[in-house]
């Protein structure tokens, strides 16, 4: 479950896609893809003036495609950055001298710097919040008459800190403490000031100001620890674990911890001063069926609800965009019926590799049996575009969106999509079902 709100996904543009080549093609591949598709889109092809306009926007689209793909510094750039980095905004503009392997390594360097500093302040402050509770008394109760005043319960202590960056080498960081047990406690602020006067050396001044407890301090014998328990990676800064603590002469401890980024939670929980059986279990079950109720009750049905908001928003944002992405691939799939045709009566002629029907979208298979689906709403028919990928009744996609092959578009933004395809092959009929970005060859040998 991912608890995490990323950056808005937003339509991208893959040329590898458009152009059905793998990321790490031959030139003579995207030379072979690019002539191609030319002879299908190139304006001269088509006598109507209707289908001569829509064929100068695809052919336009595929010379683009072929023009990045097929020049070494701007493939590299597209690799590491997208159409974006291709326009150079906000980037430093990388010397042609350079080779594509250097220009590669320079911009994911300064992608990784970028998105470091955006998780910086993202996530800044840092902090930790500790709450020690003794529930020795479940376990092991103590005697109310006897140790009334003596027992503790709980324990909470807080921590904060925030960095101001004055200068490139000047930080300012004020930090707070406090700790309470047991109705008493203390804290204090701190304030510091450091300067960098190189690499190796840096002066600091601290001061500091509250009250505090001064009692704190831990005593006893040293002895056997046993510890075991699971973390679970919860969201994309986030980490949730538990662990058991089972020792002489310290009993069994359940520690529970929460990391997301900088801010720590901790609850380390005294259940009992003696290693029991009844303890360890609870230990250990307890925590696993709260995850599990938790997680399906309340964060599952959240995180739907959160998905089903984003892709709405997601669509709204994108609607000019899939529209045009829409009419694009309408576009596309007439201008291909003259090569549907053709392709289709050969590969008839020769008993090779016919697509009966071919659809992609939100497609909800059954566990079961794969050639049993559903369609939703959200599904586009993509026979003629996917016929005219066969060739010498073999049909090849590569491991990319399938939405950026010609003649396709995104009918299910946000959502996980499939390719469905019912074919003939030597005149026996077969189907298959695969994943957005999953690779597929036909005939499966």
């Amino acid at each position: 479950m991912d608890l995490d709100s990323d950056e808005e996904n937003v339509i991208e543009e893959d040329f590898y896609s458009f152009l059905n080549v793998p990321k790490e093609a031959s030139r003579e591949e995207i030379n072979n893809a690019y002539r191609r598709l030319s002879r299908m889109y190139h304006p001269d092809k088509h006598v109507d003036p209707a289908l001569k306009a829509k064929a100068e926007v695809m052919f336009n689209k595929t010379k683009r495609a072929y023009e990045v793909l097929s020049d070494p510094h701007q493939r590299a750039i597209y690799d590491s950055l997208g159409t974006k980095g291709l326009e150079t905004e906000g980037w430093e503009i990388v010397q042609r001298t350079k080779t594509p392997a250097e220009i590669r390594a320079e911009y994911e360097q300064l992608a990784e710097e970028r998105a470091e500093r955006r998780k910086k302040q993202a996530t800044n402050p840092t902090g930790n919040v500790t709450i020690a509770v003794n529930a020795t008394d479940l376990f092991n109760p103590y005697d109310d008459e006897l140790f009334e005043d003596e027992y503790e319960s709980i324990l909470m202590q807080f921590t904060q800190s925030v960095d101001f960056p004055l200068t490139q080498k000047d930080t300012c960081t004020l930090s707070g403490q406090l700790q309470t047990q047991n109705g008493t406690g203390g804290g204090g602020v701190n304030l510091s000031w450091r300067h960098i006067f190189s690499h190796k050396s840096w002066a600091e001044v601290e001061m500091t100001a509250g009250s505090f407890v001064l009692n704190m301090y831990q005593a006893g014998t040293f002895g056997g620890v046993v510890e075991y328990g699971a973390e679970k990676k919860i969201s994309k800064h986030s980490n949730l674990s538990f662990a058991v603590v089972c020792g002489v002469p310290s009993g069994v401890k359940l520690k529970i911890r929460l990391t997301r980024s900088t801010q720590t939670y901790s609850f380390p929980i005294h259940l009992c001063e003696e290693i029991m059986p009844a303890p360890i279990f609870y230990a250990t079950v307890v925590p696993l069926v709260v995850y599990v109720v938790v997680k399906k009750g309340l964060v599952e049905p959240l995180l739907r609800e959160e998905k089903s908001k984003k892709v709405e928003k997601q669509k709204q944002d994108n609607y000019n965009k899939l529209l045009e992405k829409r009419k694009q691939a309408m576009a596309a799939q007439e201008l291909m019926m003259a090569t549907y045709n053709r392709i289709r009566d050969e590969e008839n002629n020769r008993k090779g590799l016919v697509i009966i029907k071919a659809i992609y979208g939100r497609i909800i298979t059954e566990p079961s049996n794969q050639g049993d689906v559903e369609l939703s709403n959200e599904v586009m028919d993509v026979t003629v575009p996917v016929q005219c990928l066969v060739k010498d009744s073999k049909l090849v996609i590569h491991d990319r969106t399938k939405s950026e092959l010609p003649g396709f578009f995104d009918p299910s933004l946000g959502e996980e999509k499939m390719l469905h395809i019912i074919y003939n092959y030597h005149e026996q009929p077969h189907e298959v079902t695969v994943a957005d970005n999953e690779p597929l060859r036909l005939p499966k040998t």
